[in-house]
C-alpha cells in the first residue's frame, strides 16, 4: 500500500463547492430559508477557531 499514489481531487469550478456547501447548510440546519444567516455565523466562528459554537 505505501507504493500507491495518493490522488487529491478537485472542484472543477468555484460553483461545484458553493453549492455543496449550500446543500450540506441546508440539510444540516433543516432552515432554507436562514441560510445567509448561518452561513454568516459559520464563518464568524470557524475564523474565531470557536469549535464549541460550531458543535451548538
Amino acid at each position: 500500500m505505501a507504493d500507491e499514489p495518493i490522488y487529491r481531487l478537485g472542484y472543477p469550478n468555484r460553483d461545484v463547492p458553493k453549492s455543496l456547501n449550500e446543500c450540506l447548510l441546508d440539510c444540516l440546519t433543516g432552515d432554507m430559508l436562514g441560510r445567509v444567516e448561518h452561513s454568516v455565523r459559520l464563518e464568524q466562528l470557524l475564523r474565531a477557531g470557536d469549535l464549541a459554537g460550531l458543535e451548538r
